[in-house]
């Protein structure tokens, strides 16, 4: 698949001659009798294109996995954050009932 798109992008269609659009301004000073500037196109190789399928699988991988070793340690400090919030709240809530206790004991007392 990245073999097509990179030969359909750096590679001539059917309809494109290899040449610029264009004619470039020829200069009026130097007027000889060389060939047209015009450029041309040269095909790649099949290796260059299976190198670049091949890169670009590896860097593919490469990603994914960074993206997942990053996602899974994001869950695992999200995890311990929750953790902690919760031991808070929940000394928290403790000391709190605590409290009422003595004060309901101290208002029968």
């Amino acid at each position: 698949m990245a073999s097509l798109l990179f030969r359909r992008a750096f590679r001539p269609g059917p309809a494109v001659t290899g040449r610029l659009p264009f004619r470039p301004p020829a200069s009026r000073r130097w007027n000889s009798s060389q060939a047209s500037p015009y450029v041309t196109w040269t095909p790649l190789s099949r290796a260059f294109c299976e190198y670049v399928d091949t890169a670009l699988v590896e860097l593919s991988v490469l990603c994914l996995m960074a993206i997942f070793t990053y996602q899974l340690a994001y869950f695992g400090w999200t995890k311990l954050e929750q953790d902690e919030i919760r031991a808070t709240r929940q000394s928290e809530i403790s000391a709190l009932e605590a409290k009422v206790e003595d004060l309901q004991a101290k208002k029968k007392a």
